[in-house]
């Protein structure tokens, strides 16, 4: 069997299921029109705040700007609850997105201290309210982006996929570390062969350790993930 196949998100019909994930600082229009034009069948935007977003921040709505031939925008927001989600859904939608990709991930201090980020892996229902949130004010498919758990004595990966899942997420991406990790020292892909088993109807997208095009390959077959999302390797 190709590990390399076409994949959906929902109403969002991809040509692969290779992607480049989103990463704070990189992945710009020019570098996500790179990895497009490389192959990339999708590619995330930074994270954008949501409360930027709502202030209308130039340099916060700037992230949202289409690369030279992006068929299809995805846009990675941030936020720590529904309610600051719901305020810029209308900022959002200006820029004609084809996908939201909610950020409950990120372990940067300066994110989770305000409650955002992988903060939000302790709060499932919040996680479940904002997916709703997003679903039914734009219509549009909506993917989550989640750790592991906050520390290896708190792995609640399948509590927050389920969340997601049961609010209307068309897909969940897991970094197989948790918030504690940060980056080292190595990925478990074993979770993610969990989270798969446990949703086995689900797109899971899974991300960790891919640094070359056979671990892409090698994550897609030793776990069952349905796509792989290229961060760090990407650069």
């Amino acid at each position: 069997m190709n590990s390399v196949h076409p994949v959906s998100l929902g109403s969002l019909h991809l040509e692969s299921n290779v992607f480049l994930a989103p990463l704070a600082g990189y992945t710009d229009r020019v570098f996500r029109g790179l990895c497009l034009s490389k192959g990339a069948a999708l590619a995330y935007t930074e994270m954008v705040s949501c409360e930027g977003v709502f202030r209308e921040s130039v340099k916060t709505v700037a992230l949202m700007e289409r690369a030279d031939g992006e068929k299809n925008l995805a846009v990675q927001l941030f936020a720590p609850d529904s309610d600051t989600v719901i305020r810029s859904v209308d900022g959002v939608m200006k820029y004609s997105p084809s996908l939201i990709d909610f950020n409950c991930g990120c372990p940067v201090p300066k994110v989770t201290k305000t409650g955002a980020g992988s903060a939000l892996l302790s709060k499932p229902e919040e996680i479940g309210k904002i997916v709703k949130v997003l679903v039914t004010s734009t219509g549009l498919p909506v993917t989550v982006k989640i750790r592991a758990g906050w520390d290896c004595d708190n792995l609640n990966y399948l509590k927050t996929a389920d969340a997601a899942f049961s609010c209307g997420a068309s897909a969940v991406c897991m970094h197989a570390r948790t918030k504690s990790q940060l980056y080292m020292p190595y990925a478990h892909w074993e979770y993610l062969y969990d989270l798969k088993a446990h949703f086995p109807e689900k797109v899971i997208i899974g991300s960790g350790d891919l640094f070359s095009a056979a671990d892409g390959i090698r994550m897609l077959e030793q776990t069952g993930v349905d796509a792989v999302a290229f961060a760090r390797g990407a650069i």
